[in-house]
This record gives structure tokens, sequence and C-alpha cells, in this order.
């Protein structure tokens, strides 16, 4: 009975540290790196062009100030 009782303790605790480190562990993988990377890509476009978007009315606004005189 004893010896029952210890093996499924230790099969527990085996099953337990094995869900652990296949689930709560932060994955860095090669794969997931190369699979997020488009995102990243598309992410880094959208803040070069709202960049753009920002500078280039900025110098309207200059310029406009200039022709109107205020």
């Amino acid at each position: 009975m004893t010896k029952l009782l210890v093996a499924v303790i230790a099969l527990s605790v085996l099953g337990y540290l094995a869900y652990a480190t296949m689930y709560k562990g932060k994955l860095d993988a090669a794969g997931d790196r190369v699979a997020h990377e488009p995102k990243r890509q598309l992410d880094n476009v959208r803040e070069k062009a709202k960049s753009f978007e920002v500078e280039d009315q900025q110098r309207f606004d200059a310029l406009d100030k200039k022709t109107t005189g205020e």
C-alpha cells in the first residue's frame, strides 16, 4: 500500500513538473521569432508612417503660418 501511494505521488509530481516546463515557461524558440517577424515589421512600418505624418503636418503648419502671416 505504501509503495502504491509513493508511486502515485511521484507520478503526480513528475506530471506537474512536465506540465510546468511545457506550458508555463516563456518560449524563445527560433520558430516563434520567425512566425512573429512579419507582424513586427508591419508594426515598425506603421510607426514610421505615423511619424512621417506628424512631421508632414508640422511642416505644413509652419508653411501655412509663414504664408498667411500669422
